[in-house]
């Protein structure tokens, strides 16, 4: 009987464990990941490193090449 109790608890854990972690997806989209995409292209210089990142969102706002 307690095989399959765990053998339960097991099974449910996807069912537990996904919608936390899409929610925490969501909530980093709307927060940290734009600042940090901000602070990255701009005063962090991603640009200048030709950071995948910066050429897709257009906020580089390093120092001017010359």
């Amino acid at each position: 009987m307690a095989d399959a109790r765990g053998g339960r608890g097991r099974a449910a854990i996807p069912f537990i464990v996904h919608p936390i972690d899409n929610a925490v997806h969501v909530l980093l989209n709307m927060t940290m990941r734009p600042a940090m995409r901000k602070f990255i292209c701009g005063a962090g210089q991603g640009g200048l490193a030709d950071l995948e990142i910066c050429a897709a969102c257009g906020l580089d706002e390093g120092p001017a090449q010359s």
